[in-house]
């Protein structure tokens, strides 16, 4: 099989499967809106998730692991539209060099409160990323094919000062992916 048929064939399968997943319960009120891009890019060597790592000079989840992505302004025209602007903004990705195939269900943050709108978008051979170094700090890609180790994927208890809520986490090359973040990656995982 081609590789632009194996691709396809990928591509046609996520995204019958994104369009089977079913929202999710929320279980604490949020404050604000946002909404990110899982974005995979497909190789000759196998898929990828591309991630950044926040720059330690921001205010919030400084130096975290993230999608690139934001919170919703006033100004966007939709959740979607949210996301395709603050990844061009954060990582220099023109929004024409990727395709949406759907989107997962909603996710809280625990921290910030924030109530997630996940999209799952498909490049081939993505490079030359423009990281803004005031948000970012590193752009890095993960291969699916890690994510889908058994176990990966840690539950710890977490205490938001109100309730406890049961965080996801794991370690890839010297970074922690925890919170909204590993949540999000463990729900695409399950789905695919």
């Amino acid at each position: 099989m081609s590789n632009s048929l194996c691709d396809s064939k990928i591509k046609r399968e996520i995204q019958q499967r994104l369009s089977k997943a079913k929202p999710e319960k929320i279980l604490w009120k949020c404050e604000a809106e946002g909404a990110v891009l899982l974005i995979l890019n497909y190789h000759e060597s196998g898929l990828t998730i591309l991630l950044t790592k926040r720059s330690e000079n921001l205010t919030h989840h400084k130096g975290q692991v993230a999608f690139p992505g934001g919170l919703i302004e006033t100004t966007d025209s939709s959740p979607l539209k949210t996301a395709l602007r603050e990844t061009q903004e954060e990582i220099g990705l023109d929004p024409e060099t990727i395709e949406i195939l759907g989107e997962l269900p909603k996710t809280a943050t625990g921290s910030s409160l924030v109530l997630v709108s996940p999209f799952v978008a498909w490049g081939e051979n993505l490079s030359n990323f423009k990281p803004n170094p005031r948000e970012i700090e590193k752009i890095f890609e993960i291969p699916v094919d890690f994510l889908k180790q058994p176990n990966l994927f840690q539950k710890q208890l977490w205490n938001d000062g109100v309730q406890n809520h049961y965080l996801y986490f794991f370690d890839y090359q010297g970074d922690r992916v925890w919170g909204a973040t590993a949540a999000i990656l463990k729900k695409f995982i399950d789905l695919i």
